[in-house]
């Protein structure tokens, strides 16, 4: 489960405490904003109001008198008559109001009146509220004071309005002077406080329940999602178990699986004492129609065949992939091998029927190995190993049957894994190496050629012979880095000998079916030939005829491919495949090898002799060259010499040599050929 899952309750909680704060702040400035306006508001126009009784009642008695007493000393104006009465005048209007106190300005900013007389003479002209009611508009503003001085005497902790308010007779006339009212309006700041802390308690009063009510759906909500994770997680998991376990082609459970499931089967079968077999099941023809129709037609052929693999099994039994072509199906409760066999007779029956595939029937031809438990192994990875043994006996003896397990089979199966093993070193470790056998022109009397072949040197005196892993290295797929090794290695020691003095000389090298499966064989071989500095009519390459049996457009494409190099082309082994004489004609070939198995007996069988001659004057005909292969005694090539055979190659001349002896041998068989 991922560990930073995601908290919606963390989120929502965080983020609406944030948002709740924020809203407060902004409401309470926005209600101390929208009261204080109206405050102001309300006071300004009592001020004014004030202002202008003031100005109706007093003004134009006094008026004259105010707008020269800025020229009279202070302490002359407080003495003064009109002084006097207007300050009395004044205090009478203002009693029982919430006035702190009153100034009036004469057009110059001077103070000429005020309630406080230390005021007087003080100059505002330069205050904007003077400057707002100069011009006609009243202006006010509230502010707070610790100690202020006011008609009543000194007062604490006061708020007040002061409002500038213009004199003037009637609003067309001209302003006369300024009256500057202070008026408290500290009880209604108090309440306008106290009203602002019930509105924010039942705001968030209001948002706190809204808060619980979200946060039990947001919990609610979380759970959910959390469980909905939860679950997802597990399904992904699962899926993700599966694909490990599984093989993606067919959803069969794969080698690993499959190991634990007999294992888990072991565990219970000696529970119950009761036996179990592994069925390890080869479809031996798939490999070649994978390669020749495509891959997409091979998974198809492999989905089908698991489909029909599983329609043909018990209840209860379990069937896996292991590999490419290779299955294994577990049975559990076997009560005697008869019903395994009969299990395995069901199979081949059902594999009887073709796959049909784009039109097409495909017959395939299962090998199926058994193993048994207790019998034949007490551990899951022995079971696979024994029943593998046991498919690759089936695979021998025909294909389309099944063999149990014996112990010669598991000695026979770990020698071929020991072998399959030692192989995929030999090559990085120089194991390989190549011998040469000379092809004779006995009609020129000279060594035109040799034939590479390759040796496998395992160990310090085991020298093995390509009849002992050839056939394994096609099977294994490790006949192209090795085919490759040959092509440049003999190309190498050909060039060489060029260099040596051996000039015309030509090698031959054989070329694998798994080869040619490959489109790229020919940039293989012209890069060879570019590497080594060997000229391409220097190279020969023979290939068999169970190349007929191929795509044949696209071999023979290949074929021309390589013939267009200057490479020239030799058909391995004649006579012995399944040949079409159509066919051969088609072939860019130069020359037909004739196998060994006619030339043995061409002196004692004359079906044999027959044979070779007319398959020398076929060649003729067919403007190709003749190669005998296998001349093992001057009668044989007497034989050959009545039918002017071009070229020859055996033992009668000389048998595969190291590299390092085939100039001697050359020098050799020229001294032989002139006596």
């Amino acid at each position: 489960m991922p560990k930073n899952r995601l908290n919606l309750t963390r989120d929502f909680s965080i983020r609406t405490i944030i948002s709740v704060i924020i809203i407060l702040i902004l409401l309470v400035v926005f209600y101390r904003q929208i009261t204080m306006d109206s405050l102001i508001s309300q006071e300004t126009r009592n001020n004014s109001e004030l202002t202008n009784n003031l100005s109706q009642d007093l003004w134009p008695e006094y008026a004259k008198f105010l707008s020269s007493a800025s020229s009279i000393p202070r302490k002359d104006l407080l003495l003064h008559p009109n002084f006097k009465d207007l300050n009395h005048s004044i205090q009478q209007r203002l009693r029982g109001l919430r006035v702190l106190k009153i100034k009036i300005y004469d057009l110059q900013g001077v103070t000429v009146y005020s309630t406080l007389q230390e005021q007087i003479g003080d100059n505002r002209w330069d205050n904007a509220g003077f400057q707002s009611a100069l011009s006609g508009v009243p202006l006010s503003d509230v502010s707070f004071k610790n100690e202020m001085d006011t008609i009543e005497g000194t007062v604490t902790n006061r708020h007040y309005v002061y409002t500038y308010a213009p004199i003037q007779r009637s609003p067309e006339d001209q302003v006369e002077g300024v009256f500057e009212v202070y008026s408290d309006v500290t009880h209604l700041h108090n309440e306008i406080n106290r009203t602002g802390y019930v509105i924010t308690g039942g705001v968030i009063f209001s948002l706190a329940a809204f808060y619980l009510f979200l946060l039990f759906l947001i919990k609610r909500a979380d759970r959910l999602i959390h469980q909905h994770q939860e679950t997802e997680n597990q399904l992904q998991e699962e899926r993700m178990l599966f694909q490990v376990r599984h093989d993606k082609l067919t959803g069969l459970s794969n080698r690993s699986h499959m190991l634990e499931l007999v294992e888990q089967a072991l565990h219970r079968s000696r529970r119950t004492d009761k036996a179990l077999a592994v069925l390890q099941i080869n479809l031996a023809r798939f490999r070649p129609i994978n390669e020749t129709m495509g891959h997409e037609v091979g998974d198809q052929i492999i989905k089908k065949s698991a489909v029909r693999m599983v329609k043909s099994m018990r209840n209860g039994d379990i069937l896996g992939r292991l590999e490419g072509d290779l299955f294994l199906q577990l049975m559990e409760g076997i009560t005697d091998s008869k019903e395994v066999a009969n299990r395995a007779n069901r199979l081949l029956e059902d594999f009887q029927e073709p796959l049909l595939m784009n039109e097409k029937e495909f017959v395939m031809t299962p090998s199926i190995g058994i193993a048994l438990f207790p019998s034949d192994a007490q551990k899951a990875e022995t079971l696979l190993e024994s029943s593998g043994a046991a498919a690759l006996k089936a695979t021998k003896e025909g294909r389309n049957c099944y063999v149990f397990y014996t112990d010669a089979l598991n000695a026979s199966s770990r020698e071929r894994i020991e072998l399959e093993m030692g192989l995929r070193k030999a090559l990085q470790a120089n194991e390989f190496e190549l011998h040469y056998q000379p092809r004779i022109s006995p009609m020129n009397k000279r060594v035109i050629g040799c034939e590479a072949l390759i040796r496998w040197r395992r160990g310090e005196h085991e020298l093995m012979f390509p009849d002992q892993f050839v056939k394994l290295l096609e099977e294994s797929d490790l006949i192209i880095p090795v085919g490759t090794w040959v092509l440049g290695e003999a190309c190498r020691q050909c060039y060489a000998w060029h260099k040596m003095g051996l000039k015309g000389l030509r090698v031959s090298v054989n070329l694998s079916l798994r080869q040619f499966k490959s489109n790229d064989l020919p940039d293989v071989i012209e890069q060879t030939l570019q590497k080594t500095g060997l000229a391409a009519q220097y190279l020969e390459v023979e290939v068999t005829e169970s190349l007929m049996a191929e795509e044949l457009e696209r071999v023979i494409e290949l074929l021309q491919r390589i013939k267009r190099l200057g490479v020239m082309i030799s058909l391995d082994d004649f006579g012995t495949g399944y040949s079409s004489l159509s066919h051969l004609m088609n072939f860019p070939v130069d020359h037909l090898k004739i196998d060994r198995a006619f030339v043995q007996d061409v002196t004692h069988n004359s079906q044999h002799a027959a044979l070779t001659s007319a398959i020398i004057a076929m060649a003729r005909s067919l403007n190709m060259g003749v190669v005998v292969e296998g001349v093992e005694d001057s009668e044989q090539q007497k034989f050959l010499e009545q039918y002017a055979c071009e070229e020859q190659q055996g033992y009668f001349y000389a048998k595969p040599l190291p590299a390092k002896d085939f100039p001697t041998a050359v020098e050799d068989i020229k001294r032989r050929l002139r006596s």
